[in-house]
């Protein structure tokens, strides 16, 4: 049985404390270098996800708005 160290083991919770006293906003406007200063394993693949993140977002409001022009 090979036990590898918790770092090791688990980059994501490294990733989590980092990273998880920011807020969604705070994230949401960071670009990818400040991300991976913070970060150096991760940071460009968590700016990958909060850039597919924010693009869900912006097609969620402009269909938003299209309804409501609609009504």
């Amino acid at each position: 049985l090979h036990v590898s160290s918790p770092d090791r083991a688990c980059p994501p919770c490294s990733t989590v404390r980092c990273l998880g006293v920011l807020s969604g906003p705070t994230l949401l406007g960071m670009s990818r270098e400040e991300l991976k200063t913070l970060c150096p394993e991760e940071g460009g693949r968590v700016f990958f996800q909060l850039q597919a993140v924010k693009s869900a977002m912006a097609v969620s409001h402009r269909a938003a708005s299209s309804i409501i022009l609609l009504l």
